[in-house]
């Protein structure tokens, strides 16, 4: 583990070494530009603004990204429409509504994660309670199984009420 790191990183440098011989230039970051570096991420890292500048970028990048892959989509095309005022204008009343962006995204991940806490935790308790009354094997019930248990209650319910 830890040898193989060291070693591993002595190789690296001994390659780097080499590949640095004939280079003439030889670039150095003086003192004050390194602290100069390091209070400006300290203060992005701690600042509102930093933290909305980090939101813009974000979705910055993902517009891009997005724009990227309609164009490569879109490369291969016969059609393309015209689109006049009109039709941006209910694109955009579209667009605003719908949900979109990193902050949608955070949302609906925090929203499973909680979900997924919770099944664990009842899974936990309903473990415990079956190991308290002498279980020795409890099944895993997914979504799947919670479901075809509910049909199979309300067939055998249809199926006694008709008697």
């Amino acid at each position: 583990g830890v040898e193989r790191g060291e070693r591993r990183r002595a190789a690296w440098a001994e390659r780097a070494a080499h590949e640095l011989d004939g280079a003439t230039f030889r670039p150095s970051i003086d003192p004050l530009s390194c602290e100069l570096a390091r209070a400006q991420r300290e203060r992005m890292e701690t600042s509102e603004d930093g933290a909305a500048w980090a939101r813009a970028r974000a979705e910055e990048l993902l517009a891009n990204a997005r724009r990227a892959r309609d164009e490569a989509e879109l490369g291969g095309a016969t059609f393309h429409p015209e689109i006049d005022v009109r039709s941006r204008q209910l694109a955009a009343g579209a667009f605003a509504s719908a949900p979109t962006g990193a902050s949608d995204f955070l949302v609906r991940a925090s929203r499973w994660a909680e979900a997924r806490e919770q099944w664990r935790q009842e899974a936990a308790a309903a473990r415990r309670e079956a190991s308290a009354a002498g279980a020795t094997w409890i099944p895993e019930i997914d979504g799947r199984s919670r479901v075809l248990a509910a049909r199979r209650v309300e067939r055998e319910g249809e199926e006694g009420g008709g008697d």
